[in-house]
């Protein structure tokens, strides 16, 4: 059996971890470019080249490395689409503007629908701080903005509701945004004192399993467990 269930929550866990691997050990230590700048995420990747190797052929050796997955590869351009983003060059620095697949329908929920009010305040929120982010200038996320306000007027909001949520995010500092968050790990832990109940130490657990947590600090009291009960 290859692959996992269409629509199972876990799907992007293991498509991630399964194309870090193949990137690890067989994809990065024998690329036949040496690339100016490169970025993956899961399986989608973008590469800026030297004009010298813009020739070289990438799908041959990308499709060799797997037998079940195989890639497609654009043809180079002076922009290119990356994930939600359309990234180009301009005086020798990366700028990213908003790309929509040109089957979207930029339709939302309505604001007549039976959700609790904020839902629609939230909506206008989430969608206008995704454009300041993904758009590296000014004058990129007022444009995209704007044809954000037809799309959410179209869908039934009104212009009262839209004009101060988008004006509040226009005077953030993108730079700010794009800071990562610090790592954060939430452990539920329960004392093992109840009749009939085993349970795990979190020492051991957290040293058995510490590759999982990258650089997040665990420290634990010695008498703390997870515990689980058995019914019978």
């Amino acid at each position: 059996i290859n692959g996992t269930a269409m629509g199972s929550p876990m799907a992007p866990a293991y498509a991630n971890l399964f194309m870090a691997h193949l990137w690890k050990t067989k994809i990065a230590p024998n690329l036949p470019i040496t690339p100016i700048w490169l970025r993956r995420y899961i399986d989608d990747i973008i590469v800026i080249l030297d004009d010298e190797d813009a020739d070289v052929p990438l799908k041959p050796f990308l499709d060799s490395c797997h037998p079940t997955v195989k890639f497609t590869v654009s043809a180079p351009s002076k922009a290119v689409p990356f994930l939600d983003t359309l990234t180009h060059i301009q005086d020798n620095k990366i700028h990213t503007d908003l790309y929509t697949k040109p089957t979207d329908s930029n339709r939302y929920i309505s604001p007549k629908s039976n959700h609790p009010p904020h839902t629609f305040k939230s909506i206008i929120y989430g969608q206008t701080l995704h454009l300041r982010r993904i758009c590296s200038q000014n004058e990129y996320f007022l444009k995209r903005a704007a044809e954000l306000a037809s799309h959410l007027i179209a869908s039934g909001y009104s212009r009262k509701e839209i004009a101060p949520i988008m004006t509040s995010i226009s005077n953030m500092d993108r730079n700010a945004l794009l800071k990562p968050k610090k790592c954060q790990v939430s452990l539920v832990a329960v004392l093992n004192e109840i009749e009939g109940c085993s349970g795990w130490n979190l020492h051991k657990l957290a040293s058995s399993t510490s590759h999982i947590y990258d650089s997040c600090l665990l420290d634990f009291p010695s008498n703390l467990v997870v515990a689980y009960c058995l019914y019978t």
